[in-house]
C-alpha cells in the first residue's frame, strides 16, 4: 500500500513537471513572437546565434525606434554601434523571459499573467501594429495552459494531461484556420469600426474639431459663439491660423499621410533645418531674404490658449518667425501636434506682420532679385531638395477623382514642361466657384466615398466643400496643394484687439481653405469662397504672377506623383463557399468568446461570494461569525465532528458568549473539511473511477497471463 501511494505521488510529480515546463515554454514562445511582431523584429530559428550581444542590443533598440516611428510617428533616439544581426541578443532575452516565466507559473498567481496580456493589448494601440494571428494563438494557448495548470493545483494524472492536450488541439485548430484570418484581415466593417473608435478616442482626448478634420459629410456649418481660442498678440494683426492639414483624399475624407511618410522625411527635415530652412515659416524666410519692407518686419509675440477648439493641433500662422514650439511634435514640417495625452492647451511663438495679402508681390521680387547673397543661394539649394519631396506627396489624385474633375472642368492643360501658371489656375478655379457653386451652410448627404461627386452634382456647399474641391483642382492642374482647417483672425477682429490683451476667437471663426506650394517660396493660403474673399484681405494676382515663373523641374514618376510609401489597399473577393465557412467559423469563435465570458462571470461571482463569506467569518461579533462558519459547513454538507457541532450549536442556541479561540478552531476545521471534500471529489470523479476500472481489469488480465505462463513453464 505504501509503495502504491509513493508510486502515485511520483507519477503526479512527473505529470506536474511536464505540464509546468510545457506551459512555461509555450507561454514564453508566444510572448516572444508576439512582441517581435509588434516591435518589428525579424527573428527566427536560423538566426538564434548570429551577431554579438552588444551590437545586437543596439540593433534591437534601433529596430524598435524605426517601428515606433513608421507606425505611430513616435520619435526615439537611435544609437551608433548597431550590429548586422541581433539573433544572439534575442536568444539571450528569450532565455531570460523563459526563466521569468518559470517563476511566474510556479507561483500560481493568476494576476501575474497580466504581464503577458497587457503589452499585447496596449502596444498595438500605440504602435498601430499587432501580432500575427498564429503567434497570438500561441500566446493564448500558453495562457490557457497556465490557467489549467493553476486550476489542477497538483492534482494531475495521465488523464488530465490527455484532457489538456485535447482542449489545446481544438483551440489551436479552430483559431488557426487560414480562411478566418485570411479574410477577416480584409473586412471593411472591421476597418471602419477601428476608424470610428480612433475618432472617438481623439474626441475624448483633444475635444471636437467643429469642421470634422477633413470630413465632407458634415450636417451643417452652423457654429455657436463659444470661445475656441484666446489669442494674445504684441502687435494685433489679421492672420490665418492653420491647424489640421489634409494631405490625401480617400473615400470622401481628407487624411494625413501615413506616419511612415513623415518618418522617412526626418533626415531631410533635420538637414534642411541646419540650413535654416523650414516649410513652416518659408514665407517669412523669403520675405526676410529679399528685404521685403512693405510692412513692419520686426518679430512680435503671439500666445494661444485653447478653449473649445481641438487641442491636438498647434494653430500657426504662415508668418511664424520661429518654428520651435515647446512640447510639440513636428510632422515632417507639415504641421505640429501637442505631445501630451490631451494635446497642448497653452503655447506661444514669434511672428511677423501679415504676408498673405501681398505674397504675389513677394514672388515677383524673389525672381526679379538681381543680387543673390550666399544666404539666398543656400536657400535655393535647400528648397530644390524640398521641392522634389513636395511634388511627390501633394500632387497625387486617384483615377476616379481625375475622371470626375475632367467631366466637370475639362482638360487640365498642357503640363509636359510643368504645371500651368499659378495665375491661370487660380483664376480658373475662382471663376468656377463664383459662377457654378452656391454657398450654402446646409450639408449635403451623399453615399459613402462620393462626397466629391455629390458636391459637383448639387453645385452647393460651404467652405470645407470649396476648399476640398479646390485642392483637388489645383492638383489636377499639376500644382501641389493641401486642404487646411483652422481659425481666422479677421481685419474686423484686428480692430477690436488690444496690444498684450487676450482676445477671444469664437468657434464661428473656424474655417477651411486651400493652400498651394509656390515654387521657391512655399505654402500660401488660397481663398476660393467669395464670402471669405471679402472677409479676409487677398493678394493681388496681377502682381508677381503675370508670367509663368519658375515652373517645377521635378520629373513626375509614372504613378502621377503618388507617394511610394503609401500602401495600396486591395480588396480580395471572397468566394461564396468560403464566405459560408467564414460565417461558421465566426459563430464558433463567438461561442468560444461567450464561453470565456461565462467562465469569467462565474469566476468573479465566486470571488465575490468568497469575499462576502470571509467578511462574515471575520466580523467583530464572534458568535455571529461562528454561526456563519457553521452554516457554511452545513451548506457544504460536510460530516462535522462532535466538537465542531458543539461549538456551532453553542453559537446558535446558547446565551453564553463564544471566544476568539473557538472562532480560530472553527476556521481551521473548515479548511480541513474543504480538503477532505476535494479528496472525495477526486476519488469519486468519473475519470478516477474509469482509471480504477482499467487498472483493476488490467491487473486481473496481467495476473491471468502470468499464471498461464507459469503453468506452461
Amino acid at each position: 500500500m505504501v509503495r502504491l501511494v509513493q508510486s502515485d505521488h511520483k507519477a503526479n510529480g512527473i505529470y506536474d513537471t511536464i505540464l509546468y515546463i510545457v506551459t512555461s515554454l509555450i507561454l514564453t514562445c508566444g510572448a516572444v513572437v508576439c512582441m517581435s511582431d509588434i516591435l518589428g523584429f525579424n527573428w527566427n530559428i536560423r538566426e538564434i546565434l548570429k551577431g554579438s550581444y552588444k551590437g545586437g542590443a543596439v540593433k534591437t533598440w534601433n529596430l524598435i525606434a524605426d517601428t515606433m516611428g513608421n507606425q505611430s510617428y513616435t520619435l526615439m533616439t537611435k544609437y551608433l554601434g548597431e550590429g548586422a544581426e541581433n539573433g544572439l541578443f534575442m536568444t539571450v532575452m528569450a532565455a531570460l523571459i523563459f526563466l521569468l516565466t518559470l517563476a511566474i507559473v510556479r507561483l500560481k498567481n493568476k494576476w501575474f499573467l497580466s504581464i503577458y496580456i497587457v503589452p499585447v493589448v496596449i502596444l498595438p494601440i500605440i504602435m498601430k501594429s499587432g501580432p500575427k494571428p498564429l503567434n497570438l494563438v500561441l500566446l493564448c494557448g500558453g495562457l490557457i495552459l497556465a490557467y489549467i495548470y493553476y486550476r489542477l493545483d497538483g492534482r494531475l494524472s495521465s488523464w488530465s494531461i490527455v484532457y489538456t492536450a485535447i482542449v489545446m488541439a481544438i483551440v489551436f485548430f479552430v483559431m488557426s484556420l487560414p480562411f478566418i484570418w485570411g479574410n477577416l484581415a480584409y473586412n471593411s466593417h472591421v476597418a471602419n469600426l477601428d476608424k470610428k473608435i480612433e475618432e472617438l478616442s481623439e474626441t475624448v482626448r483633444y475635444g471636437r474639431n467643429p469642421l470634422g478634420d477633413g470630413r465632407m459629410d458634415l450636417a451643417d456649418r452652423a457654429l455657436d459663439k463659444k470661445t475656441a481660442l484666446k489669442v494674445t498678440m504684441e502687435k494685433p494683426d489679421s492672420l490665418y491660423l492653420r491647424g489640421y492639414v489634409g494631405e490625401k483624399f480617400t473615400d470622401g475624407k481628407w487624411e494625413s499621410l501615413a506616419p511612415t511618410s513623415h518618418y522617412n522625411r526626418i533626415d531631410l527635415t533635420r538637414w534642411l533645418k541646419e540650413w535654416n530652412f523650414s516649410n513652416l515659416n518659408q514665407l517669412e524666410t523669403v520675405s526676410r531674404l529679399i528685404g521685403d519692407h512693405s510692412e513692419d518686419v520686426t518679430e512680435a509675440r503671439l500666445d494661444v490658449e485653447v478653449e473649445k477648439a481641438s487641442s491636438k493641433y498647434i494653430y500657426m500662422p504662415y508668418e511664424m518667425a520661429d518654428t520651435h514650439v515647446e512640447g510639440t511634435k513636428n510632422w515632417g514640417d507639415s504641421f505640429l501636434t501637442g505631445e501630451g495625452l490631451t494635446g497642448k492647451h497653452d503655447y506661444g511663438y514669434k511672428v511677423v506682420s501679415n504676408k498673405e495679402d501681398h505674397w504675389t508681390d513677394i514672388v515677383g521680387k524673389l525672381f526679379a532679385n538681381a543680387v543673390e547673397s550666399d544666404e539666398l543661394k543656400q536657400y535655393y539649394r535647400a528648397e530644390s531638395y524640398n521641392n522634389v519631396d513636395i511634388y511627390k506627396k501633394y500632387t497625387s489624385l486617384s483615377m476616379g477623382d481625375v475622371e470626375t474633375l475632367r467631366n466637370e472642368i475639362g482638360e487640365p492643360g498642357n503640363q509636359e514642361k510643368g504645371h500651368i501658371s499659378y495665375k491661370l489656375a487660380i483664376e480658373k478655379i475662382n471663376t468656377y466657384m463664383k459662377d457654378k457653386i452656391l454657398y450654402s451652410e446646409k450639408g449635403i448627404k451623399n453615399k459613402e466615398g462620393e462626397s466629391l461627386k455629390g458636391f459637383f452634382k448639387s453645385h452647393k456647399g460651404f467652405d470645407i466643400h470649396y476648399a476640398s474641391a479646390a485642392t483637388l483642382m489645383f492638383r489636377y492642374y499639376g500644382i501641389p496643394a493641401r486642404y487646411v482647417e483652422g481659425y481666422i483672425i479677421t481685419p474686423e477682429n484686428k480692430e477690436k484687439m488690444k496690444k498684450g490683451t487676450s482676445f477671444e476667437i469664437p468657434l464661428k471663426n473656424a474655417h477651411a481653405w486651400t493652400e498651394i506650394y509656390i515654387d521657391a517660396m512655399g505654402w500660401v493660403p488660397i481663398e476660393t469662397v467669395p464670402k471669405y474673399q471679402k472677409l479676409m484681405k487677398q493678394a493681388d494676382l496681377t502682381v508677381g504672377l503675370e508670367n509663368d515663373v519658375k515652373l517645377n523641374p521635378f520629373d513626375m514618376n509614372d504613378d502621377g506623383g503618388a507617394d511610394n510609401n503609401e500602401e495600396k489597399k486591395i480588396q480580395r473577393p471572397v468566394p461564396p463557399a468560403q464566405e459560408a465557412l467564414n460565417i461558421v467559423a465566426i459563430i464558433i469563435m463567438a461561442i468560444l468568446l461567450l464561453l470565456l465570458l461565462y467562465l469569467l462571470y462565474r469566476y468573479l461571482k465566486k470571488k465575490r461570494a468568497d469575499y462576502l463569506r470571509n467578511k462574515a467569518f471575520m466580523q467583530e461579533d464572534v458568535k455571529m461569525a461562528i454561526c456563519a462558519i457553521y452554516g457554511y459547513m452545513n451548506q457544504l454538507k460536510a460530516d462535522c465532528s462532535q466538537p465542531v457541532r458543539e461549538v456551532g450549536d453553542k453559537a446558535a442556541y446558547s446565551l453564553h458568549p463564544n471566544t476568539e479561540i473557538e472562532r480560530k478552531y472553527m476556521l481551521s476545521m473548515l479548511n480541513v473539511l474543504k480538503k477532505e471534500l476535494r479528496e472525495n471529489e477526486k476519488k469519486n470523479s468519473k475519470l478516477n473511477i474509469l482509471r480504477s476500472y482499467i487498472r483493476h481489469d488490467a491487473g486481473r488480465l496481467w495476473r491471468r497471463l502470468i499464471g498461464k505462463a507459469i503453468k506452461a513453464a
